[in-house]
């Protein structure tokens, strides 16, 4: 169904290229600039929002996989301390026994 939009898409904007070069009335001439440029501003617009919301998609993605990181890094700190721990009490009961 793209490819029918697309290939519509280029078909109009063909024909008001071509009737705003040659048209003899300056009326209709003007009419397909002016139809050129809002077809132009909003194709732009649809490129801009289809950009916009995949740079959003990319930046959840990565956001997700930092949070993933951030939580295994965090378990990794409590496993780092916990040994600590555990070996600062065992010189502890050692010295004092």
């Amino acid at each position: 169904m793209k490819i029918v939009g697309w290939t519509a898409t280029i078909l109009v904007i063909g024909t008001l290229a071509w009737l705003a070069i040659t048209s003899e009335v300056a009326w209709l001439r003007g009419f397909s600039g002016l139809l050129l440029l809002a077809m132009g501003l909003l194709i732009g617009l649809r490129i801009g929002t289809q950009s916009a919301s995949a740079y959003i998609r990319d930046l959840q993605r990565l956001n997700k996989v930092l949070s993933d990181q951030q939580l295994e890094l965090e378990a990794a700190n409590q496993a780092i301390l916990n040994q600590a721990a555990e070996g600062l009490a065992r010189k502890t009961s050692s010295k004092s026994a």
